[in-house]
């Protein structure tokens, strides 16, 4: 049922997208005309008599092909590729092929990254820093069991995550991502940080702070730094508990201001290659106030229906007003 918004209202929205809460707060901020319908998550945004629809996270200002086109990591690395744009090597491994052939594979550079090559969000199923085919036979007979695709990339490590938010060829947002992380006060164990933690999160659950779960990423990461649950950090130590930035996955994010000037064309270039009008673009990379190293800093990925939530700072409790 199709529910008008206003101010005293415009809460119960946040109960199911907080991505349509920004928005519809946005346009209210214009005068627009705002409609809600809570069962399949659509807004309604009416201005100048001219309206727009949400539904979910889709918005209309990419084309059908270009939701499609981004929502398959595979193609989106192979244009990219084709026009010179940063990004991994790569190599897709299909469902079909696997069961009759078995784990047969291209040469695999190790350490690597494997991930569903297509219509996955969230980080979900990505795996990073994979050392061995051993390692990687299991992590893909895991993505086989819900995807038909998987997509093995080069990992780069010791690189920032930046989100680039692009709307019609200009950079509206630029954040930083920090995977899952706690700080060691030299009493609590890694467990407990990791409770305490989840309580300052949940103080933020509207912008789609996931709660830190211990899971096979976390205990691997930990691993890969000689640390158990058990283990009791030194005071002020920072110990990162994951190598995926998602929100979803624990991460958090910085607001950034500045930008290279080739970074800045670079950016623009890739979304430009795909023909996609709104975007985030996911760039690893060591610092983007400097031009970008080939070889070193990719761009991993892009998304057509790209969260406002990571445009919140966490470290300053605030969001930037992108959505307007």
């Amino acid at each position: 049922m199709w529910k008008k918004i206003n101010n005293s209202n415009l809460r119960e929205i946040n109960l199911f997208a907080t991505n349509s809460e920004k928005y519809a707060k946005a346009a209210m901020g214009l005068g627009a005309k705002i409609e809600y319908e809570n069962i399949f998550n659509t807004l309604s945004i009416t201005y100048k008599n001219k309206t727009e629809f949400i539904i979910d996270v889709t918005t209309s200002l990419n084309s059908q092909a270009a939701y499609r086109l981004v929502g398959n990591k595979y193609l989106t690395h192979s244009i990219w590729k084709k026009k010179g744009i940063n990004c991994p090597d790569f190599e897709i491994i299909k469902k079909s092929e696997y069961k009759k052939r078995g784990f047969v594979f291209p040469k695999v550079n190790y350490p690597t990254v494997i991930k569903p090559a297509r219509d996955s969000m969230h980080g979900e199923m990505v795996v990073t820093n994979i050392n061995s085919r051993k390692q990687l036979e299991i992590y893909i007979k895991n993505i086989f069991s819900k995807y038909s695709e998987a997509l093995i990339e080069s990992y780069h490590a010791n690189l920032n995550e930046y989100r680039i938010l692009i709307l019609k060829k200009k950079i509206i947002g630029i954040s930083r991502k920090i995977p899952a992380n706690i700080i060691g006060d030299g009493q609590k164990n890694i467990k407990e940080l990791i409770k305490e933690k989840n309580i300052l999160r949940s103080e933020y659950s509207e912008y789609h702070y996931a709660p830190i779960k211990v899971d096979e990423e976390l205990k691997k990461t930990l691993n890969e730094q000689k640390l158990k649950l058990t283990s009791v950090p030194k005071k002020g130590k920072f110990v990162q508990l994951k190598n995926v930035a998602n929100l979803s996955a624990g991460g958090e994010t910085v607001i950034e201001r500045k930008i290279h000037p080739s970074v800045k064309k670079l950016a623009l270039k890739a979304t430009e290659v795909l023909d996609i009008d709104f975007c985030g673009l996911d760039l690893l990379a060591k610092d983007i106030t400097k031009p970008l190293k080939k070889g070193r800093d990719v761009f991993i990925e892009a998304n057509a229906s790209p969260g406002l939530n990571l445009h919140f700072d966490f470290q300053k409790k605030k969001i930037i007003g992108i959505s307007r």
